[in-house]
């Protein structure tokens, strides 16, 4: 038995899918498949029912995840001491986020953080807010920023950094561009651009459709801010952005227009519960936003 075994196996348990697990993990549902395959035949009894829409565990499964929890618990914990056992005696904590510290000005916060924490080395990973979720929720991150949206509460510990309120976002030169405020049923008619479905923004935007007794014409989806922008100037069509990330693209041809009826994401900085923080994420955590005011407006949004 592995330890990515063990990895393996939670991150099956947890999405209840072999391709959703394998998407996840970055490697192929054969791969997956013949990993867990082994992990059976070394214990001798099967770990999944795999039925036709969703993955069950049977008894010896539901016994084998305490032991693959605890397993990753410990071994986890047992990185995180040896870490620190060198000369230098460096805390490494691993902060997943949204691609936007910098748009969020949340860069200076980092480096002031550093300065006054010399021994705390962070280790930032970029990545969508699914992905992100999936990486805090079986501690290979030890914290996270990202939005909040349509996350269960209950399970993180929660340091709020911001709302940031979605604007209509369309080129210089849209007829939609002159007006102070728009409203929802305004848009039915326009062609969007929007984030991919991985981002929590996509689905703020389609719900917000929804909500307004229509569904959007989607011509295309990104996963990348810049290149959305980048099509909203050039006229192919409008999207609903948060207001941070789009006034701070002095660049483009842009106009943000209000939005009538609010639409809000909050972003924060977020840890898993059941995970045990070193000293290092713990600093960070019960600090971090002593370095800056991210609430204030003033942050060249």
């Amino acid at each position: 038995m592995t330890y990515s075994q063990v990895h393996y196996f939670l991150a099956i348990e947890g999405s209840r899918s072999f391709s959703h697990a394998a998407e996840e993990l970055f490697i192929s549902q054969s791969s997956l498949s013949k990993q867990i395959k082994s992990l059976e035949e070394e214990l001798g009894t099967q770990l999944f029912i795999r039925k036709s829409s969703r993955i069950e565990l049977t008894p010896a499964g539901e016994h084998f995840l305490e032991f693959a929890k605890k397993s990753r618990n410990d071994y986890l914990e047992l990185v995180d001491r040896l870490s620190s056992l060198g000369d230098t005696k460096v805390s490494r904590v691993k902060v997943g986020t949204l691609p936007f510290l910098a748009q969020y000005n949340l860069l200076g916060m980092m480096a002031k953080f550093q300065e006054a924490n010399e021994r705390i080395q962070l280790d930032i990973l970029e990545r969508e807010q699914k992905e992100i979720v999936y990486m805090l929720d079986n501690h290979v991150l030890d914290l996270a920023i990202a939005r909040t949206d349509f996350m269960d509460m209950e399970k993180y510990d929660i340091k709020p950094l911001m709302d940031d309120p979605l604007v209509m976002v369309c080129s210089s030169g849209h007829p939609l561009s002159k007006l102070e405020s728009v409203g929802m049923e305004q848009l039915k008619d326009e062609t969007f651009i929007l984030l991919d479905h991985k981002s929590t923004i996509n689905r703020l935007c389609m719900d917000a459709c929804r909500r307004s007794g229509f569904m959007p014409n989607v011509k295309y989806t990104l996963s990348g801010h810049e290149l959305l922008l980048t099509m909203v100037s050039s006229g192919i069509g409008i999207t609903l952005f948060p207001r941070r990330l789009a006034v701070n693209n002095p660049s483009q041809q842009l106009a943000a227009v209000e939005l009538k009826e609010p639409l809000v994401s909050s972003v924060a900085l977020i840890r898993s519960k059941d995970k045990k923080a070193s000293f290092g994420a713990e600093r960070f955590f019960t600090s971090f936003t002593a370095y800056e005011d991210v609430s204030s407006e003033n942050h060249g949004v």
